[in-house]
């Protein structure tokens, strides 16, 4: 797939930035396994010598150094934009992805770890007009609020070695990866489970309120009112996201105002009959600049959601055999709230 001339997916933003450069960079991993070529190689050929991003994204010291301007290491910043553009692709069918893209998210890079302070909910928290000479006040943040500790959210997704030769294979890595990231967030992020050492601690981890009886509109919105007056008393702010199944997403669409202006996110992940809100403020979510490739083709897959041992999988497929090619792929991803409390779930509606 080698491009004479620039077609619109080449031409990055204003900012320089190309959202696919995530997925040309798995791409050019895909392609090199079938050439033999590097897979920067393989970039320079898919998508020319101009491409800083992905060619960061691949580890290049070469196209590092070529970047360089007044702003050093700017194209590894670049490639972090670009891990946050793929997120971003995901926010269509991922509530969780939604939340990050709306809210403050930080560089772990090579970090294990990163404290963040604490977010000012009081008065005593704010800012004062003072005379010259008067003492300025002095706000002690709490940095152990929340901490960013880098997880490997992974997938593995196959592809035929033809649609890997063909020029869809950019768009259809871009789709599909966005789709299986997306997908894994929200099956973390928008639960109540507890951080564990391959994962961080899901979002709703304040008791669950109780449900609104009755059914119908006014059950809707006396939860409403329940999830916003919980978030109240936490001192949260007004800029509050509500997310849902599917099913409870249409409804509330169907019946609140168009003055509704609290963003509602859908989410496949999370189980029916339930609703929460999240205080984007209070949100911050943190990811290293690398993400990890590898691609096989002559591998067996237990194609199963949660495999154990390959050997007691119950449907076991050959890559070499079927002639598919499959990618790993690891992202580097945490997330944390500022202040507890300020997400908040109901289970158990009955509208």
């Amino acid at each position: 797939m080698s491009r004479p001339f620039p077609l619109p997916s080449d031409v990055a933003n204003g900012r320089g930035i190309n959202p696919a450069a995530l997925a040309r960079a798995a791409s050019a991993h895909l392609r090199s396994f079938l050439t033999g070529q590097a897979p920067i190689d393989a970039a320079k050929s898919m998508y020319g010598e101009r491409d800083l991003v992905t060619a960061e994204l691949l580890k290049t010291k070469a196209a590092t150094g070529a970047a360089t301007t007044q702003q050093a290491n700017w194209a590894r910043e670049l490639a972090r934009t670009a891990v946050l553009a793929t997120i971003q692709d995901a926010a269509s069918i991922s509530a969780g992805a939604a939340i990050i893209s709306r809210s403050l998210s930080l560089d772990l890079g090579a970090l294990a770890q990163l404290s963040v302070p604490s977010r000012p909910l009081t008065s005593n928290d704010a800012a004062k007009f003072l005379a010259e000479g008067q003492p300025i006040p002095v706000r002690n943040f709490n940095f152990a609020a929340g901490t960013l500790r880098p997880f490997g959210l992974k997938t593995i997704t196959t592809y035929s070695r033809e649609l890997a030769q063909s020029s869809s294979i950019e768009a259809t890595v871009r789709q599909t990866l966005a789709e299986s990231f997306g997908l894994g967030l929200d099956a973390v992020m928008l639960s109540s489970s507890a951080a564990s050492g391959s994962q961080p601690a899901g979002l709703f981890q304040s008791a669950p309120i109780t449900p609104t009886t009755g059914g119908g509109v006014a059950a809707m919105l006396g939860d409403i009112e329940a999830l916003y007056g919980a978030l109240a008393q936490n001192g949260a702010g007004a800029n509050v996201a509500i997310v849902a199944p599917l099913p409870q997403a249409a409804v509330l669409r169907a019946q609140l105002s168009p003055l509704f202006s609290w963003p509602i996110f859908a989410s496949s992940t999370m189980a029916l009959k339930s609703i929460g809100a999240v205080d984007l403020t209070s949100f911050v979510s943190g990811f290293g600049t690398e993400v990890q490739f590898e691609v096989s083709g002559a591998t067996a897959l237990a194609m199963d959601t949660a495999p154990a041992d390959i050997s007691g999988a119950p449907l076991v497929k050959s890559a070499y055999q079927l002639e598919m090619l499959a990618l790993r792929a690891t992202m580097f991803i945490s997330w944390t709230m500022r202040v507890s409390g300020h997400a908040q779930l109901i289970s158990g509606v009955t509208w």
